[in-house]
């Protein structure tokens, strides 16, 4: 933009002429520099076990890039008085035996730094010591249990002592019951078994333990490696609170249901803290026999009951699953180009259907009038992905069976797509130079829309389209309002089975 001022009382018999004017390009007009450093909001992070069966406990505080000064307490003792810290710094306390110990620190930023705020910050935290019997297989713990049990049946502990004092091949047995929640069980990142011993926590036979948010706390948040939980429900936990927060790598959830939460039911996705690198994201994770539904969050637009997406590494596979009555999908596998490709995500006999409607207590159903109400959701913003579906079934969703959401790969073998509510399949994506849909013994009946599948439906030529032809004596889509192979011959209910 451009000012030109005249004084009127100085220039007012000056004659101005041949004086044009014209708009400049925003695009292009030269910019000022500006020398302003963005201010930055101090932090400090403490992401260590708080419970331990060492008195000489050992920790980490994380300034976050920042520097400053920092006093330590423990019990009021002085660990450290107005330190320099700079980044991540560790320190060691005494700790007194089997008891809750009060651990008090207190980082005052450098005013020196371009920091929004220059208060000191405090953290407090309760370190519990247990002394532990390493060499017992099985521990307990009870809705009634306490940090003062000592994990037999007879005296239990409460679940988060249970969770934090169990040992690499021990199993955490859970008496059957509801463990109402007023803050998530944790396990923080480095809480790990290995691959011979793992941890277990499960109920106990023909029992289940309910985790149960009560509406003001999220559930479960899982950053370590090699656990495994059986037998294990997670409910009605609070608004936009993860119900189950899978973070950790080779880990096992079986026989657990996610339902009546008030975001997504189960989510595997990086602890965004400390898995800044794809080889830090959870992979090669199992979910086995597990089950979503009834899940919706106060926007409607998020929980889906099963997530696999943003930051998932390699090898993760959900088996014989089920997802249904969620308001969003019953699976997402989004990925976002700024943080690139996610893992090959693979499902095998899992089921997502009904998503879309909300499921009463006494069985009938309704619309839940908004999200995604797709059943398999599959990658998006063009990011190619070639997730795998083998021997699975999308159906009675109230939008798309199966749908790429612009992912331009997906594996589909022996799946099952039928009376979604507009397209039982939805193969596309904007870049047809990347498409590689490998697909092999697909069955698509009765969808409210037509199939969108490139090389079938749409005009564009799309290269690389499949390893396997599409359209092919294998496959049967829904085309032109009927399901047939690529000779004509229609389908039957019996190829649902």
């Amino acid at each position: 933009a451009v000012y030109i001022g005249f004084f009127a009382s100085r220039w007012a018999d000056i004659d101005v002429s041949n004086v044009e004017f014209s708009e400049s390009v925003k695009a292009t007009d030269q910019r000022i520099q500006s020398n302003e450093v963005e201010k930055k909001t101090p932090a400090m992070y403490f992401r260590d076990k708080i419970y331990t069966s060492d008195t000489n406990y050992k920790f980490k505080l994380d300034v976050d890039h920042s520097k400053g000064t920092i006093t330590v307490k423990m019990n009021n003792t002085i660990i450290a008085r107005d330190e320099p810290i700079s980044d991540v710094s560790e320190f060691t306390a005494k700790l007194e035996p089997n008891s809750v110990n009060s651990l008090v620190c207190v980082y005052t930023p450098d005013d020196t730094l371009a920091l929004t705020s220059y208060e000191p910050i405090v953290f407090r935290e309760n370190i519990y010591h247990k002394d532990v019997n390493a060499e017992a297989q099985t521990i307990y713990a009870s809705p009634e249990g306490t940090f003062e049990g000592d994990g037999t049946q007879q005296k239990p502990y409460d679940i988060d002592t249970g969770i934090g004092m169990l040992q690499p091949g021990q199993t955490l047995m859970l008496a059957g019951g509801t463990y109402k929640r007023t803050k998530p069980i944790e396990v923080v990142w480095g809480d790990d078994g290995t691959a011979d011993k793992v941890k277990t926590v499960m109920a106990a036979e023909n029992a289940r333990a309910v985790i149960d948010g009560d509406n003001v706390s999220a559930g479960v948040s899982m950053a370590g490696k090699y656990w495994v939980f059986k037998n294990i429900d997670v409910t009605n936990c609070a608004d936009n609170q993860k119900a189950f927060h899978l973070c950790g790598s080779n880990n096992i959830l079986e026989n657990c249901k996610f339902y009546n939460n008030r975001d997504m039911g189960m989510q595997m996705s990086r602890l965004s803290a400390v898995q800044d690198t794809y080889d830090t994201w959870p992979s090669n994770n199992l979910i086995l026999n597990c089950e979503a539904y009834n899940n919706c969050d106060p926007s409607m637009i998020n929980a889906d009951g099963f997530g696999a997406k943003l930051t998932v590494g390699d090898g993760n596979k959900f088996v014989n699953c089920k997802s249904h009555h969620n308001v969003d999908d019953g699976w997402d596998c989004y990925t976002k180009m700024n943080s690139g490709a996610i893992g090959v995500v693979t499902l095998e006999n899992c089921e997502a259907y009904k998503n879309g409607y909300k499921l009463n207590p006494d069985g009938t159903e309704e619309l839940y009038g908004a999200g995604g109400h797709n059943g398999f959701k599959m990658g998006g913003e063009n990011v190619k992905v070639q997730h795998v579906l083998i021997n699975c079934k999308a159906y009675d969703n109230n939008h798309n069976g199966i749908t790429t959401n612009s992912n331009p790969a997906l594996k589909l073998v022996n799946v099952k797509a039928y009376n979604n509510k507009t397209s039982n399949i939805r193969l596309y994506s904007d870049k047809p130079d990347e498409y590689d849909y490998y697909v092999d013994g697909v069955v698509s009946v009765n969808g409210g829309e037509d199939d969108v599948v490139a090389t079938l439906t749409e005009k564009t030529e799309y290269k690389n389209a499949s390893a396997m032809p599409l359209k092919s004596d294998k496959n049967y889509w829904y085309v032109e309002g009927s399901s047939a192979n690529g000779s004509g011959k229609a389908a039957t209910q019996d190829m649902l089975k």
